[in-house]
Protein backbone atom coordinates (compact mmCIF):
# COMPACT_ATOMS: atom_id res chain seq x y z
CA UNK A 1 0.00 0.00 0.00
CA UNK A 2 1.33 3.43 -0.94
CA UNK A 3 1.57 6.13 1.69
CA UNK A 4 -1.05 8.89 1.43
CA UNK A 5 1.25 11.70 0.27
CA UNK A 6 -1.45 14.37 0.30
CA UNK A 7 -2.43 13.49 3.88
CA UNK A 8 1.22 13.56 4.95
CA UNK A 9 1.69 16.99 3.39
CA UNK A 10 -1.54 18.29 4.92
CA UNK A 11 -0.54 17.02 8.37
CA UNK A 12 2.89 18.63 8.09
CA UNK A 13 1.41 21.97 7.01
CA UNK A 14 -1.25 21.89 9.74
CA UNK A 15 1.25 21.11 12.51
CA UNK A 16 3.69 23.74 11.20
CA UNK A 17 0.96 26.39 11.19
CA UNK A 18 -0.19 25.34 14.67
CA UNK A 19 3.37 25.64 15.95
CA UNK A 20 3.82 29.05 14.32
CA UNK A 21 0.61 30.35 15.91
CA UNK A 22 1.50 28.80 19.27
CA UNK A 23 4.92 30.42 19.45
CA UNK A 24 3.57 33.64 17.98
CA UNK A 25 1.10 33.90 20.85
CA UNK A 26 3.22 32.52 23.70
CA UNK A 27 6.77 33.15 22.45
CA UNK A 28 7.25 36.51 24.14
CA UNK A 29 5.97 35.24 27.49
CA UNK A 30 8.23 32.18 27.20
CA UNK A 31 11.28 34.31 26.44
CA UNK A 32 10.46 36.69 29.28
CA UNK A 33 10.01 33.78 31.68
CA UNK A 34 13.47 32.48 30.80
CA UNK A 35 14.91 36.00 30.90
CA UNK A 36 15.95 35.78 27.24
CA UNK A 37 14.73 39.25 26.26
CA UNK A 38 17.39 41.89 26.01
CA UNK A 39 16.79 44.88 28.24
CA UNK A 40 18.09 47.30 25.61
CA UNK A 41 15.75 46.01 22.88
CA UNK A 42 12.94 48.31 21.91
CA UNK A 43 9.53 47.16 23.08
CA UNK A 44 7.84 47.19 19.68
CA UNK A 45 10.77 46.17 17.49
CA UNK A 46 10.52 42.97 15.49
CA UNK A 47 13.37 41.32 13.66
CA UNK A 48 13.06 39.30 10.49
CA UNK A 49 11.91 35.70 10.92
CA UNK A 50 14.61 33.03 11.06
CA UNK A 51 14.06 31.48 7.63
CA UNK A 52 16.42 28.54 8.12
CA UNK A 53 14.78 27.60 11.42
CA UNK A 54 11.32 27.82 9.86
CA UNK A 55 12.36 25.65 6.91
CA UNK A 56 14.04 23.10 9.18
CA UNK A 57 10.95 23.01 11.34
CA UNK A 58 8.77 22.27 8.32
CA UNK A 59 11.09 19.48 7.19
CA UNK A 60 10.94 17.99 10.69
CA UNK A 61 7.12 18.16 10.64
CA UNK A 62 7.12 16.47 7.23
CA UNK A 63 9.36 13.64 8.46
CA UNK A 64 7.27 13.16 11.61
CA UNK A 65 4.00 12.98 9.69
CA UNK A 66 5.52 10.53 7.19
CA UNK A 67 6.75 8.30 10.03
CA UNK A 68 3.38 8.43 11.76
CA UNK A 69 1.59 7.59 8.50
CA UNK A 70 3.94 4.65 7.99
CA UNK A 71 3.31 3.41 11.52
CA UNK A 72 -0.46 3.71 11.15
CA UNK A 73 -0.59 1.98 7.75
CA UNK A 74 1.47 -1.06 8.75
Amino acid sequence: MQPPYLAILAAAIASWIFGAVWYGVFGRAWAAGLDLLRADAAEGSRSSPPVFALALSFVAELVMSAMLAGALIH
